[in-house]
């Protein structure tokens, strides 16, 4: 009785909690979660993980200070070797005889500086014979700033200039101060000197002849190419003299380039040679022409220009008559395959010349002797002109009489 009343009042006191102990557990009634925003998906790994408190960045380390500038290092300057008169590999002796001859008084208001009285010392250095072994001093005086000192230079060249001519490095620094140099009592001598040298051995062929074609003063031109087509006889070379005979600025020098084919054409350029002095006969310039006109007639090798004679005749019938024109009809009678037909005209032009009073006097006496020359009397056709008014005819016929006299006397 009494442990059923303890144990009644046991439940009695014992809390709701105790007692849902012993009762079996009621499953958990499903809930529909709540459908997500529309706007973002959710971020599943923000959802799950939670966020990370800010690690606060650590503040930069602080910069060393600034090096001192440490001061440069100062480069010694180097000083450009001396040229001309002052470069150190210059003959002592060359040298003192330079600044001796420049103790001189010059004059340097004329286009060139010349020595306003005697100058000793420029007459010694003129006579000496130290400059033909002395041609590295010599070449470096060219390279001076001093006109009087590169004058010194290049009149010693000229005149001594063998062992020169054979050193390739001393020609290509007297080639580029040729080309550099304006004053024409500089420039003609240096050029002189340079025609002992053999251009294409040295390397300065094409150097030189752009040097005939543009150098500024006209001497130079006309001293290069003199000789140039005998110095270097090819088909090139006969092409560029060709080239300077017809279109060179200076007639000198195209004067002298003509001289030069008709003197050394190569013997496979022989027709092409007689067809520019072709047309170089109707040149303006009438030294040329005149001088292009004799070259047809007179040229002997491969049977001569025979294809230009008749064109040649025809210029002369067309031409004034000159000494020019006379000789070229003697020249073109006398040539062993011009044909009777040519030879008969060479005379018919040269009567028209001479019987013309007012033709120049020496272009008349030249046809008289070529009419005297074939004549079968020369003796009456000289009388006839023995008292001509102009000097040169009376002159050459009387000459002709005295000729034939003597002649009939053996």
């Amino acid at each position: 009785m009494r442990r059923a009343l303890l144990i009644i009042l046991s439940c009695t006191l014992l809390p709701a909690s105790a007692l849902a102990q012993d009762k079996p557990a009621q499953p958990a009634q499903k809930t529909t979660p709540p459908a997500p925003a529309a706007s973002a998906p959710a971020d599943t790994k923000s959802a799950t993980t939670p966020a990370k408190a800010a690690t606060p960045e650590p503040e930069a380390a602080a910069e060393p200070a600034a090096k001192e500038a440490e001061p440069a290092t100062q480069t010694p300057a180097v000083e450009p070797p001396k040229t001309g008169l002052q470069a150190e590999s210059n003959d002592p002796k060359l040298t003192k005889a330079v600044n001796a001859v420049l103790k001189c008084k010059w004059d340097t208001t004329a286009d060139f500086a010349l020595p306003t009285r005697r100058c000793r010392p420029l007459e010694a250095w003129q006579k000496d014979t130290a400059h033909a072994t002395a041609h590295a001093t010599l070449i470096n005086l060219l390279e001076d700033s001093d006109p009087i000192v590169r004058y010194l230079g290049a009149t010693a060249l000229d005149e001594h200039n063998k062992l020169f001519a054979n050193d390739d490095a001393l020609v290509a620094r007297a080639v580029a101060a040729l080309s550099a140099e304006t004053a024409k009592e500089i420039a003609a001598p240096l050029a002189r000197s340079l025609r002992h040298v053999d251009l294409a051995k040295t390397g300065q062929l094409s150097a030189a002849q752009k040097l005939i074609e543009t150098h500024p003063v006209e001497g130079v031109r006309a001293t290069l190419i003199d000789g140039h087509l005998v110095g270097y006889p090819s088909a090139p070379t006969f092409d560029f003299v060709t080239r300077q005979a017809t279109s060179n600025t200076s007639t000198s020098a195209r004067r002298i380039a003509l001289r030069d084919t008709f003197i050394a054409t190569p013997i496979d350029q022989h027709a092409r040679a007689c067809e520019l002095w072709l047309s170089l006969a109707k040149d303006k310039d009438a030294t040329i022409a005149h001088a292009a006109l004799l070259d047809v007639a007179e040229f002997p090798h491969a049977g001569g220009c025979a294809a230009q004679w008749d064109s040649a005749l025809d210029l002369i019938e067309a031409a004034p008559a000159t000494p020019a024109t006379a000789r070229a009809l003697s020249a073109l009678h006398a040539q062993p395959l011009s044909s009777t037909a040519q030879r008969d005209r060479a005379l018919a032009l040269a009567t028209r010349i001479l019987e013309g009073t007012q033709n120049d006097a020496s272009a008349r006496a030249l046809a008289l002797a070529l009419l005297a020359n074939t004549s079968e009397d020369a003796s009456a056709l000289a009388t006839t002109y023995h008292q001509d008014k102009a000097p040169l005819v009376r002159h050459a016929a009387i000459t002709l009489l005295t000729s034939i006299a003597r002649d009939a006397a053996e």
